[in-house]
């Protein structure tokens, strides 16, 4: 019983929800119940790529209601029960978050991390949908497509990927577009746009592609 009670604190449990469990340990209290799209969605994940897949497909399938938390339960540094760990400072570049902490240009964002137990700790997102502002950076790729000669401009000195960059999609220019261009500091787009000539020269098409072929 006092089990169940501090779950519904942590998870914020209360009321007629529809919760999808992800992954669980059998002796989880917490199960599944209703149909998406969800209020809570608790996923047990074990390492950062795990985490990043985990979050990118349910921000696909667009399983979360506005104003629901995605939680993340994964194994916390010096835990007993398991030979790896998820460190805090591997996972936020991992989730490539903006200025407001949304993170891969999704309505979803980052909320807080705090301790379950002695074994896991939670990462806690929400869905939150941006307030529209003329002067805010807009996430959608096709709003970037302006952007893409200034892209080609800074590879005219890096040949080889200059040459990768003209020889993509536009979608995947475009996708290059929004992730250097939608950062609202002038420090932070130079750094991307650094990070992006490096993996076009090591040849993959977008970071997304670079990301998979670590695991």
């Amino acid at each position: 019983m006092k089990e169940m009670i501090k779950m519904e604190k942590k998870f914020k449990l209360t009321g007629n929800l529809a919760i999808q469990v992800l992954n669980a340990p059998d002796d989880f209290p917490v199960t599944s119940v209703n149909a998406a799209p969800f209020d809570r969605v608790l996923a047990f994940v074990y390492s950062v790529n795990e985490m990043v897949d985990t979050v990118r497909q349910i921000i696909k399938e667009d399983q979360l209601q506005e104003g629901a938390y995605l939680f993340l339960l994964y194994p916390k540094k010096g835990n007993k029960q398991f030979d790896t760990y998820i460190g805090r400072d591997d996972i936020f570049p991992a989730f490539e978050m903006d200025e407001e902490k949304y993170v891969f240009g999704s309505a979803v964002k980052f909320a807080s991390l705090q301790s379950l137990d002695d074994t896991y700790s939670i990462l806690s997102l929400k869905k939150q949908t941006k307030k529209t502002k003329r002067t805010a950076s807009s996430q959608r790729v096709g709003d970037y497509v302006a952007y893409i000669p200034k892209l080609t401009e800074y590879l005219a000195d890096k040949k080889e990927a200059l040459a990768l960059f003209e020889s993509l999609t536009p979608g995947y220019q475009k996708d290059w577009a929004r992730y250097v261009f939608s950062a609202k500091k002038e420090e932070t787009q130079q750094q991307r746009l650094v990070e992006m000539a490096d993996l076009l020269t090591q040849g993959y098409k977008t970071k997304e592609h670079y990301r998979k072929a670590q695991k």
